[in-house]
C-alpha cells in the first residue's frame, strides 16, 4: 500500500492486517508517522512502532514484526493467561523494519499475551497458539 494523499505537517496513523492461504492475524498495533519537508522533499520524520506477529495463530513458530526509528536494546516477553512469564528474550536491533522468529513449540494450544519493549516504547499484543 502506497499512501499518495499525505502533506507535510501532518500525522497519519496505520494499522496491518496480515491475510495467508489458511490464517489471517489481527490487526497491529498502530503505527503513526509524521511528514515533514526538507529541502523541497517530504520525508517521514517519526516512523516507530513495535510489533505484530505471523501468522497468528500459528503452530509451533512465529514472526515478530516491528519497526524502530532508533538503534535500540529490545525485550521481548510472553505472558500465559494468568499473567505468569513463560519466556523473556533480549538483544539488540537497527533502526528501521525488523524481524525475529519466536519459537512456541514448548507452549501449550491457547493465547498468550507479549510485551515488546524497545529504549523509547512499549507495545502489546496477542498471539495464539493452536
Amino acid at each position: 500500500y502506497t499512501d499518495t494523499e499525505t502533506a507535510p505537517g501532518n500525522t497519519y496513523a496505520y494499522r496491518v492486517k496480515a491475510v495467508g492461504e489458511n490464517s489471517q492475524s489481527e490487526y497491529s498495533n498502530e503505527a503513526s508517522i509524521t511528514i515533514e519537508q526538507k529541502n523541497g522533499i517530504n520525508k517521514i520524520s517519526q516512523q516507530h512502532d513495535l510489533a505484530y506477529n505471523y501468522p497468528n495463530p500459528f503452530n509451533s513458530q512465529t514472526t515478530i514484526h516491528f519497526m524502530l526509528n532508533e538503534n535500540s536494546d529490545i525485550e521481548f516477553s510472553v505472558y500465559n493467561s494468568t499473567g505468569v512469564l513463560i519466556q523473556r528474550l533480549q538483544g539488540r536491533f537497527n533502526a528501521g523494519d525488523n524481524e525475529f522468529r519466536f519459537d512456541g513449540s514448548n507452549l501449550a494450544r491457547g493465547t498468550y499475551q507479549y510485551i515488546l519493549q524497545s529504549n523509547t516504547k512499549t507495545s502489546t499484543g496477542k498471539m495464539m497458539i493452536d
